[in-house]
């Protein structure tokens, strides 16, 4: 159960980035379809995330999870520190 949370926790995370910094693109100078494929991207990883949780979706090995949690915490970084934003 811890696995299945830590997964999709990481993927909500990453999606959240992703429409953050995707919406502040195009509310400022960086309109253009990376913008917006960016925020589409990240509420779409957000929503198959939250549907995962809540109806139990099939969790990847732990190497895998493991990946996805290191790379949503990096990207969570990069968001904070570096992003455009």
């Amino acid at each position: 159960m811890l696995r299945a949370i830590v997964f999709y926790v990481s993927l909500i995370a990453a999606g959240a980035v992703f429409a953050f910094v995707g919406g502040v693109n195009l509310t400022g100078e960086i309109v253009g379809p990376g913008s917006v494929l960016m925020s589409l991207g990240g509420l779409g990883m957000i929503f198959y995330a939250a549907y995962g949780l809540v109806f139990g979706g099939s969790v990847p090995e732990d190497s895998w999870v493991v990946a996805t949690a290191i790379g949503a915490a990096l990207l969570v970084l990069w968001g904070i520190t570096v992003s455009p934003v």
